[in-house]
Formats: C-alpha cells, sequence, structure tokens
C-alpha cells in the first residue's frame, strides 16, 4: 500500500473516529414534558371477590425519539432511558380475592 494511500485511510479513520466521539458525546437528550394518564375501575362483585380493569399510559404517550445516529443505526428507535419507558400504553384487568 503507498503512503499516499495509507494517508487517505488514516484520514478517513480519524474522521470516523471524531464523528463516534461527537456521537458519544451527545448523549444526552433532553425530553419535553408528557401528560401521563392511568385509569382503574374496581368493583366488588362478591365479598370475596373483587374485579378492576385499567390502563397504565392510557393513551399511548411516547417519548422523543433517540437523536443518537448510532443507535437509529441500531435499530434503537426510542431512548432506553426515557423518563416513561417506550412500550406504549398497558391495559388489565385483575380479578382479587380474600381468604379470610
Amino acid at each position: 500500500m503507498g503512503s499516499s494511500r495509507r494517508g487517505e485511510l488514516l484520514r478517513r479513520l480519524d474522521r470516523r473516529r471524531a464523528e463516534c466521539r461527537a456521537d458519544a458525546l451527545s448523549f444526552d437528550q433532553t425530553f419535553p414534558a408528557r401528560w401521563l394518564v392511568n385509569l382503574e375501575a374496581t368493583r366488588r362483585i362478591a365479598e370475596k371477590l373483587t374485579v378492576a380493569v385499567g390502563a397504565e399510559n392510557a393513551f399511548s404517550a411516547y417519548p422523543e425519539k433517540d437523536a443518537r445516529l448510532s443507535q437509529i443505526n441500531n435499530g434503537i428507535i426510542y431512548p432506553q432511558f426515557s423518563p416513561f419507558g417506550f412500550n406504549g400504553g398497558f391495559w388489565y384487568v385483575r380479578v382479587s380475592t380474600k381468604f379470610k
């Protein structure tokens, strides 16, 4: 490999390292305020039996998308350290009983 080709390769590697360092330094990302709505309705259907229906993050609010190019290239859409997660809403039904 000639010295000019080696020099060009080293310049490209230095440029790529600088891009990676800049991407690593931009790890901090701020998020705008979001309203999250959690709901639950409970009904006692017998003396010892209760049923609850509810939702966490009922309107499926998501954080801002990840701003880091390295994460986007890896298929990571939302930051793993967002204030309220990245899984959207969760609906549930719960049945509980008392054994006394």
